[in-house]
């Protein structure tokens, strides 16, 4: 099938996740009836019944490093550089996993600025960063959170900590899976920094989804949609930020949507609850687009 000259791209290349720039591409609809994807053989658009894997699929298996299989119905999309391909197959090829590809198949050209975690462009994503260095955390290059003790620990009050002592006796079997041969001391400061910042580390989590092209309703601001200065800004405090109920709502249904609670417990809602008020909340594992439980 012949493809379009390719067009050179010649501005900077946006920086995201594989996963960001596959949601963002846009479908090709002024496509012949009988047109089909170039490496599964595939016809694009809804209804038409999936055949076996052709040669230059089993061709392209090899270098993606999968069995060839038997696919559904392509969506056609249209790459930067104007070649269209399925839908499916740009996630294989791009795939961190699967091809790790950051280049288009045909003309070779770079397609996007690799990121390993996506930056929200919220007004506000810098401040709640920097709240949470303030509490100790970090986003690591994979966008995991990281505690510094030495920083953290200075941000807790005396509250926090005898909340958190309470809690370390309560689930001390719990809490030595996760943090083994630690100090008691240690075990505390954690369980409260955790606790203090479940709110924020929610809402930073949310616009990385938000902006990795999950559908969630926006977060209202707690200053009443008044903007806050950069005077303001230095002598804010947390939360200025929250989830509210319809956000929570939405999180949650993302949660079930990705079937991250185990089978086991009954009451997801509740048990996330309870996860929460020991600082234990879902992440991102952005390499993979798969959630998993984490102890900050």
């Amino acid at each position: 099938m012949s493809q379009t000259t390719p067009t050179i791209i010649t501005t900077t290349l946006p920086s995201m996740t594989p996963f960001a720039f596959l949601n963002q591409l846009p479908l090709a609809h002024d496509l012949p009836d009988d047109s089909e994807c170039p490496i599964c053989v595939q016809q694009y658009g809804p209804g038409k019944a999936a055949a076996a894997p052709g040669l230059v699929e089993s061709l392209f298996s090899m270098v993606v490093r999968r069995e060839p299989e038997a696919i559904e119905t392509e969506r056609a999309v249209r790459l930067p550089c104007q070649h269209v391909l399925g839908w499916r197959c740009v996630r294989r090829w791009i795939h961190p996993k699967r091809g790790n590809q950051n280049t288009c198949p045909y003309c070779v050209q770079q397609l996007f600025t690799p990121l390993k975690y996506p930056v929200s462009n919220h007004p506000y994503w810098s401040m709640l960063i920097e709240l949470l260095g303030r509490h100790g955390f970090t986003l690591d290059e994979r966008g995991f959170c990281i505690w510094d003790q030495a920083k953290g620990a200075t941000a807790l009050s005396r509250r926090d900590l005898l909340d958190a002592q309470t809690l370390v006796r309560r689930h001390a079997v719990v809490l030595e899976q996760f943090l083994p041969k630690q100090s008691t001391l240690f075990k505390i400061q954690r369980v409260a920094a955790a606790r203090s910042t479940v709110q924020l580390r929610e809402v930073v989590l949310y616009l990385q989804l938000q902006s990795n092209g999950v559908s969630l309703p926006e977060i209202e601001l707690q200053n009443n949609g008044v903007d806050i200065s950069a005077r303001e800004e230095a002598e804010l405090g947390y939360p200025f930020m929250t989830l509210g109920k319809r956000q929570e709502d939405a999180l949650f249904a993302e949660f079930e949507k990705r079937k991250l609670f185990d089978s086991s417990r009954r009451c997801h809602r509740r048990a996330w609850e309870s996860d929460r008020g020991l600082g234990w909340i879902p992440w991102m594992n952005w390499a993979t687009d798969r959630y998993f439980w984490v102890f900050p």
